[in-house]
């Protein structure tokens, strides 16, 4: 009768083991789903995310021509107001910009606190005072310093797995898309296609409903770059 009592407590023992170890195999597969969604659900968007006018940009921060259209964006945007809806995605040409990636994770780790477009900015509006550094992690946390972020915070972004899965998943949606040049521009789902900063404006005026005369701008210089992207 004991062993008999004895190897049922046993078999019960090891019920509840194999039941605690299920419950705790779920509970980490779900952690590792959300953390997936939450990776993939982070956008940056300016403007109304309503608007019926969406434009999305793939860019790469350490690329000149890119730098050449954000000084055409930035004023272009402030314009249009609530009229469109931009996103930006990264994009970054490895091959060619090696400071690529991690300007875009700073960026990340900025947008973390809210202030990704202001990070943004400040990395095309001042390319030499990173890209020329030897150490760029410095470079980046006294800008964060100076945007007013919690820096023990934005130092722990630039290491975290999320922040830069975050960068990865926009480069490979690029490449899925078969992109090969920064900057690229996608309006309304359809890439768009130009020659000239003229024919840039007229299909965003046309797919707003004004006229592109209402929204002259500086012609960049840079022309866009092209380059196979290597995976870091």
């Amino acid at each position: 009768m004991f062993k008999k009592e004895n190897s049922l407590f046993i078999i019960a023992l090891v019920l509840i083991f194999v039941a605690v170890a299920g419950v705790w195999f779920l509970s980490k597969q779900k952690t590792k789903s959300h953390e997936s969604e939450d990776i993939a659900s982070v956008s940056h968007i300016k403007g109304n995310p309503n608007a019926e006018a969406k434009l999305v940009e793939y860019s790469d921060l350490e690329c000149p021509a890119c730098a050449s259209f954000h000084v055409l964006l930035k004023p272009l945007l402030e314009k249009l107001g609530d009229n469109i809806s931009f996103e930006y995605k990264h994009f970054p040409l490895t091959s060619l910009h090696p400071k690529a990636i991690s300007a875009a994770i700073a960026a990340e780790a900025a947008g973390k606190q809210g202030k990704f477009f202001e990070f943004h900015d400040w990395l095309f509006e001042n390319r030499s005072e990173w890209i020329d550094s030897k150490n760029t992690e410095v470079v980046f946390v006294k800008q964060a310093e100076k945007l007013g972020l919690d820096t023990v915070k934005f130092k722990a972004d630039l290491k975290a797995k999320s922040t830069r899965e975050k960068v990865l998943a926009d480069r490979d949606e690029a490449l899925k898309l078969k992109l090969n040049g920064t900057p690229s521009f996608f309006l309304n789902g359809e890439k768009m296609e130009f020659k000239t900063l003229d024919e840039f404006v007229r299909q965003i005026a046309e797919a707003i409903g004004v006229s592109s005369d209402d929204l002259l701008v500086t012609e960049p210089k840079a022309e866009s770059e092209e380059g196979k992207n290597k995976a870091n």
